[in-house]
């Protein structure tokens, strides 16, 4: 694991603490849904300040591909 030297620990049970990198799936710890999701804000204030509905068209899948994605 390449965070063998990380003593980051998480709540466990009964107030005991847990190694926060125990699961070997998690690489780093920066997943943010803000992230994901800015594409999103970005479309939004897109259409708000043009009107324009093109990139969302249904001929457009590149734009529906990513909201799949991010659900």
């Amino acid at each position: 694991s390449p965070h063998d030297d990380d003593e980051t620990t998480r709540c466990g049970f009964a107030d005991t603490r847990k190694d926060a990198m125990a699961n070997q799936l998690v690489y780093e710890r920066k997943y943010e849904l803000d992230s994901l999701a800015a594409f999103l804000k970005l479309s939004n204030e897109y259409y708000l300040a043009t009107g324009d509905l093109t990139p969302f068209a249904a001929g457009s899948t590149s734009w529906v591909e990513a909201v799949s994605a991010t659900v």
